[in-house]
């Protein structure tokens, strides 16, 4: 609730802002109107709190689920991932880098479901090492071609990234 304003307040204007916002979503994208209300609520617990915002994060959530035949709890962890680590913490470029995933997704051996499982198991220490999104998933990509599975390739390229930013003292002599 925002400052100042009463426990009945605050629920009456989530009840006007939200709910038709909520409803809109789930009737858009088929989805059980108590679901996309969790997700909206894990983005107003992130500060998107307004109207606006809230709506924007949910929609682009519940499209990347729809799109990837994935749970929205899953995809949610994904765009969450996508969004703080390599999109700034800004939504257009978080949707353009989403969007550059669903293009490798759609001539590489991997999947969106795949992608999301494995991209947030690594993406922190992809990130230090200077990788962007793109350069992630292709590498997950090629990994899976080979016949890695998604997660176990993610596992494998998380420790081979934290060994080249942190290697060793026998690996630095």
């Amino acid at each position: 609730y925002q400052t100042g304003e009463s426990f009945s307040q605050g629920a009456a204007r989530v009840r006007n802002d939200f709910v038709p916002a909520i409803r809109d979503i789930s009737l858009e994208f088929g989805q059980v109107q108590s679901i996309t209300t969790a997700v909206s609520a894990d983005w107003a617990a992130m500060g998107f709190d307004t109207k606006e915002l809230n709506t924007e994060m949910t929609s682009l959530v519940s499209q990347w689920s729809l799109l990837g035949g994935m749970d929205l709890s899953a995809t949610t962890e994904y765009v969450r991932k996508i969004f703080a680590t390599f999109g700034d913490s800004d939504l257009e470029k978080t949707r353009g880098i989403l969007d550059q995933l669903n293009g490798i997704e759609e001539v590489a051996a991997i999947n969106l479901t795949d992608l999301a499982e494995a991209m947030p198991l690594v993406a922190q220490q992809a990130n230090a090492y200077g990788m962007s999104a793109r350069e992630l998933a292709s590498s997950l990509a090629g990994m899976v071609e080979q016949g890695i599975g998604a997660t176990d390739a993610a596992t494998a390229l998380k420790f081979s990234l934290q060994r080249m930013y942190a290697p060793t003292d026998k690996a630095t002599e």
